[in-house]
């Protein structure tokens, strides 16, 4: 892990981004370490971070602490870096970046950003309308989410669902824009024709990603008689392996491969007809806590040229466009039917399949991402935000 350097070309832009405790994949926000002109730096939690990133990014380790009872799907807000401030005057960032409009760091970054005349600029990942949502009724991340959209420079949303949803809470129109994340595009995806169709699932093993509703399907599958014309080949690890293992016993059509490493992810994708993202979503309270957001590896399937088999979770119809179906989401009766449907209409899968290509290169190309972030941040001045 590699810390700022001492001698400074300040003709070069600083981006400090101040990362979140409890975000999941890495790839989608390397974007930021591809900016023209820019040098970023990474404030982090661990060192995760730092083993899985390829671009060009430099790291500072801090002390993170919650102020909160410890649960991974309220970690974001219950965030603080006790010496938060002396970190960013010390790294003296030209742009400081932080996640989403509700959490304890973007609230933390607007104190600071303000009185330093530093441009604040927040991703935005929400996407489940203000109205329905934990993040959107609780009166502090509410009024946390509509102070920070305020004083910001400028809110990226990654989706047009999640813009949506910061200009519901309050957040100025003309401060948003939609900028998907992206992935690393394989120049030339390796595709592996399967002997009939496969279809495959990648991910955690977890009810939130909808794997209860797959496994569920695969079952209706085989007791539909007969096997099908098609295999579904599971790759990941956590808590629903067993599950996996034991419907495998009675759906002799599912192959559970176990955790695939990074470095295996493109042979696994490329040997895939469509790839199953099933996801589903969490509440509590009766409101929404999460929701599918970006989807990151239905974008890499995109990048191998794999369509998705997607549900109506959060923005997964919005990410998977035209480069696959979408079914009801929490419906093993509808996902049961979509793969039988898909395997024996194989110009339809084609065409899905050269669809999903194009759309990540137009889309979905992080290099292209990178640039774009530029573009967007270049004109913003060293001048103090706006007024809370």
């Amino acid at each position: 892990m590699s810390g700022p350097s001492d001698s400074r070309d300040r003709s070069t832009r600083h981006i400090v981004v101040v990362y979140p405790a409890g975000l999941g994949h890495y790839v989608d926000r390397e974007f930021l370490g591809l900016v023209p002109g820019a040098r970023t730096t990474f404030v982090v939690p661990d060192d995760e971070f730092a083993r899985h990133a390829r671009a060009p990014i430099e790291f500072v380790r801090a002390e993170y602490r919650t102020w909160w009872p410890r649960r991974a799907d309220f970690e974001m807000a219950t965030t603080g870096i006790p010496n938060l401030a002396a970190i960013l005057q010390s790294l003296r960032p030209d742009v400081v970046v932080t996640y989403e409009l509700h959490s304890s760091l973007t609230s933390a970054v607007a104190r600071w950003a303000g009185p330093a005349s530093v441009p604040h600029v927040v991703l935005c990942y929400e996407t489940g309308p203000p109205a329905e949502s934990c993040w959107g009724v609780f009166p502090v991340t509410r009024w946390a989410a509509q102070r920070a959209g305020r004083t910001a420079a400028l809110v990226v949303a990654h989706t047009d669902r999640a813009r949506r949803s910061a200009i519901a809470v309050g957040v100025p129109a003309e401060k948003t824009v939609r900028l998907y994340p992206g992935v690393y595009l394989p120049e030339a995806p390796q595709r592996v024709p399967a002997v009939r169709p496969r279809f495959g699932y990648l991910g955690g093993l977890r009810a939130n990603k909808g794997l209860g509703v797959l496994l569920s399907a695969s079952r209706t599958i085989a007791t539909a008689g007969g096997p099908p014309p098609f295999e579904i080949v599971i790759g990941g690890s956590g808590p629903m392996a067993d599950e996996v293992r034991r419907t495998g016993a009675v759906a002799p059509f599912v192959r559970f491969v176990g955790w695939v490493p990074e470095d295996q992810k493109p042979a696994f994708l490329g040997g895939l007809d469509a790839l199953v993202y099933p996801s589903s979503a969490t509440r509590f309270l009766g409101l929404v806590r999460w929701e599918e957001q970006t989807a990151t590896t239905v974008l890499e399937g995109f990048g191998a040229g794999v369509p998705a088999i997607g549900t109506t979770s959060g923005a997964l119809p919005e990410i998977v466009g035209s480069a696959g179906w979408v079914v009801p989401m929490d419906s093993p009766s509808a996902l049961a039917q979509c793969p039988r449907q898909v395997a024996d209409d194989r110009p339809s899968l084609r065409a899905k399949s050269e669809e999903a290509r194009r759309r990540s290169e137009s889309s979905f190309d992080i290099r292209r991402v990178g640039i774009e972030f530029g573009y967007l941040t270049q004109d913003l001045a060293r001048a103090p935000a706006a007024s809370p």
